[in-house]
């Protein structure tokens, strides 16, 4: 027996391909709002067991190592190199219409990415990203909601938070 606690489902089509179709191997980067600005290079990778906030970008949004949580967490990069945990933030993230509480793991290093939503977000958003299309879609007030890659989320007016990713000490 299969029941449905919800009539809306989410699907991808031929419809959702970016402009150069299945011609591409762009990652997926979105445009996230945080504490009325927005922060772009937002990575969502499903391959990793973390939500990530570099140092910098915590910085730029306000935070100190004060205001870090603690965190038991012990992180190899991809080249099997150890990395300090430094703490944990909970931010709230507005994505579309939704707002996300979510809990990063601060790590000092350099990145190509503000931020990194990995299977922690995209398992409690319930939400779909694929690469290959260039989106994320997730239920939201029961409705799909769709962010793409590109897609500005606020007014042009909104600042745009500007991060520089450096092996620099901070504090």
């Amino acid at each position: 027996m299969m029941t449905a606690g919800r009539a809306t489902c989410i699907v991808f089509s031929d419809d959702d391909l970016p402009p150069d179709g299945l011609d591409h191997v762009c990652p997926l980067y979105i445009i996230v709002g945080c504490s009325g600005r927005r922060v772009p290079s937002v990575l969502l990778d499903n391959g990793s067991a973390l939500n990530v906030c570099p140092l910098a970008t915590a910085i730029a949004l306000g935070f100190a190592p004060s205001d870090f949580g603690p965190s038991i967490q012990t992180v190899r990069a991809y080249d099997s190199t150890k990395r300090e945990v430094m703490g944990t933030l909970i931010i709230d993230l507005q994505i579309g219409p939704a707002t996300f509480s979510t809990l990063f793991q601060v790590l000092r290093i350099p990145t190509s990415f503000n931020l990194l939503l990995g299977r922690p977000w995209i398992h409690v958003a319930g939400a779909i990203p694929s690469s290959l299309h260039q989106k994320v879609k997730f239920i939201h007030d029961g409705q799909v909601i769709t962010v793409h890659s590109t897609r500005d989320i606020f007014a042009a007016s909104e600042p745009v938070l500007q991060i520089s990713h450096s092996e620099e000490t901070y504090f």
